[in-house]
Parts: structure tokens; sequence; C-alpha cells
């Protein structure tokens, strides 16, 4: 009987110090600049926007250790042209094409961009996303810290 409520107080140290470290290791690799990226991409979304397309919705979120930031274009506006377009723009504004695992990915300090190439469906209407994410994967898949 002591032996078990030894081995039971041991196993709960035991699981204590890897939640702990599993904390830790989670807390270092979050990012924390998440608000400076959240403006890089709001400020780039807006310049590549000028290049036409009717936004139907939009929706964003920043938080410690990630940020979104979602449009939708209605499909009523959208062309490959136009996306070709907003890709450039992109690039001109400094995003690089990166190779992640036979994906190529538009990135920028860290952040992924989608231009989106298939038609969704949001709030009952057809629309074509443009995507920006930044968070410890993005991180990771595009090669920054």
């Amino acid at each position: 009987m002591v032996k078990m409520k030894t081995l039971e107080k041991r196993a709960g140290i035991g699981i204590a110090i890897v939640a702990i470290v599993f904390m830790f290791l989670a807390i270092k690799n979050n990012p924390t600049d998440t608000a400076q990226k959240f403006e890089i991409m709001r400020h780039d979304m807006t310049s590549i926007l000028k290049s036409g397309g009717v936004i139907s919705s939009e929706s964003h979120g920043s938080k410690y250790g990630s940020a979104y930031l979602y449009t939708g274009i209605d499909a009523k506006t959208w062309t490959s042209d136009l996306a070709n377009k907003y890709e450039r723009g992109l690039r001109a504004l400094g995003w690089r094409d990166i190779s992640y695992q036979g994906e190529v990915l538009l990135c920028k300090q860290g952040i992924r961009a989608d231009v989106q190439r298939n038609v969704e469906y949001g709030e009952g209407k057809a629309l074509y996303g443009i995507n920006m994410t930044y968070n410890a994967l993005t991180i990771r898949r595009c090669g920054a810290r």
C-alpha cells in the first residue's frame, strides 16, 4: 500500500514536469510580434485590393501567438487575371515564393498568404478568398524567425 502511494506520487510529479516542459516549449515557439505582423498584413491586403474585385466579406483576428486576415472577393468580379494581379502585387511588396514539401507558398517575414483559385461559399455567396496567416506553423513553413 505504501509503495503504491509512493509510485502514484512519483507518477504525478513526472506528469507535472512533462506538462511544465511542454508549456515552456509552446510559449517559446509562439510568436510575440503578432501586432506588428498584423499591421503588415493589413497594409499589404489594402494595397493589393486596389487591383480590383468587389469585397464580399472580411474577417480578422490577432491574439498572442497568431494573427489572420481574410478577404472574400465576390465571384462575379473574380478572374484568373485578377488573382494574378493580387499575387504580383504581393511579390512587389516583398512576398517571396517558398518551396515547402512540394508546395509553393507566398511568404513574408513568417506570414503566409494564399490567393484562392477555387470558389468558396460563405454567407450564402460564392466568393474567392485571400488569406494571410501568421503563427508558429507559418514561421516554420516560411523559414523565418
